[in-house]
């Protein structure tokens, strides 16, 4: 049988341990490469305060486990009357990366009007939990409307009523596409966390 020093034990231990600590810390800081298409409804969207470069698309650059990016844009209301915003997400080319990836902007409900210019910012963020998406891409969806977001019976005023309807949508699987006035996290999902933000909302 063999023996080894114990001093060249412990070393080929440190260095098994530095060598698995590269490996683990190389998968974790994986690099992500993506790119989001900017579809816009009854708004334009810029890329600078001077509404001067509309916003076609947004590169978020190299993401990470565990990262956000920040992206300005600047929406101006093209409509003739008052509109609110709502935001949604689609065609995502990778449909694991939607699990991983929230998108969230600092859209607050304000009215906006004719021609008025509203600064928000963008953020997406990646989960820690992340795996098996190297690149992905999908489309940002910002629409004007009339209605007040989290008025879902679109009577004009936020109550209990829009929050029964809100958890009937959310028992019933119905989804962005059907409801959009019912994403009120704009995650592209309807779900118990708009109910949440819904409920927080009417009892205030």
């Amino acid at each position: 049988m063999l023996h080894f020093p114990r001093g060249k034990a412990v070393l080929a231990v440190i260095v098994s341990s530095l060598i698995l600590s590269a490996l683990m810390f190389l998968m974790a800081t994986k690099t992500i490469t993506n790119v989001s298409g900017m579809v816009t409804e009854g708004v334009w969207v810029f890329e600078d305060s001077n509404c001067a470069s509309v916003c076609e698309s947004i590169d978020w650059g190299t993401l990470t486990p565990g990262s956000a990016k920040k992206y300005d844009v600047y929406v101006r209301n093209k409509d003739v009357v008052p509109i609110y915003l709502i935001m949604s997400t689609k065609n995502w080319s990778s449909s694991k990366a939607s699990y991983y990836l929230t998108l969230r902007w600092t859209y607050a409900g304000q009215r906006i009007d004719p021609d008025d210019v509203l600064q928000l910012t963008l953020t997406l963020s990646v989960s820690f939990s992340i795996k098996d998406v190297s690149s992905f891409s999908f489309d940002i969806v910002i629409t004007g409307s009339d209605r007040l977001p989290g008025d879902v019976d679109g009577n004009g005023v936020i109550n209990v009523i829009d929050l029964i309807v809100l958890r009937i949508a959310v028992s019933l699987g119905k989804t962005v596409e059907e409801y959009p006035l019912c994403d009120l996290t704009s995650d592209g999902n309807i779900n118990v966390a708009d109910t949440l933000m819904l409920k927080s909302i009417v009892h205030r």
